[in-house]
């Protein structure tokens, strides 16, 4: 799944791009491309949860099995955006892994 979360930005850059992520939910460009971006960050949080049930939520063996910091960090925006409750559909020990995971980013970044 890694690779082809790879493969899907090499497709459509946009997917990746901060200041694409950060503009959700209203990211420039056409329908197209913000239904592309809410499929993708779907399949990486999809990645991710698949990762941290695997490893039994247990942070660092997740950490060594995809980027996890790095994948939430960059799509916090469409994760936390309570307009379409994305987060909503994990399940809540996933929700509280992700939420720790942005938290501590924010405190090592001094973001209140």
């Amino acid at each position: 799944m890694l690779n082809k979360a790879i493969e899907l930005s090499m497709m459509y850059p946009h997917v990746e791009r901060e200041d694409y992520c950060v503009a959700w939910p209203q990211p420039p460009g056409d329908g197209d491309q913000r239904e592309r971006y809410d499929n993708y960050c779907c399949f990486l949080f999809n990645m991710l949860e698949g990762a941290w049930r695997l490893k039994k939520g247990r942070p660092k063996l997740v950490a060594e099995l995809v980027p996890v910091e790095e994948y939430a960090w960059r799509h916090r925006t469409w994760w936390s955006n309570d307009s379409y409750a994305n987060a909503d559909g994990y399940s809540p020990g996933f929700r509280s892994f992700i939420g720790r995971i942005l938290d501590d980013i924010k405190r090592r970044k001094g973001i209140a």
